[in-house]
């Protein structure tokens, strides 16, 4: 599985992990959990909040798809 990092918006990042296995867990119904630091890739240094610097890595919009490459 590939996982896409998407603005706001829905617009690509173009930041992309790719050859990942999905394994189901028991989370709210469109949400997606990673593992740090594997997930870093998917944030940019810009995402973060602006008064604190906190990094957004828990408000990361991605679209999941199949992989283009063997699994990692």
């Amino acid at each position: 599985m590939d996982v896409e990092a998407h603005r706001a918006d829905g617009t690509p990042t173009g930041r992309v992990i790719r050859g990942l296995q999905a394994v189901a867990f028991d989370i709210a119904r469109g949400s997606a959990a990673m593992y740090y630091p594997e997930g870093n890739a998917l944030v940019g240094l810009d995402d973060h909040d602006p008064q604190s610097g906190t990094p957004g890595y828990k408000s990361v919009p991605v679209r999941l798809s199949a992989s283009h490459q063997g699994h990692a």
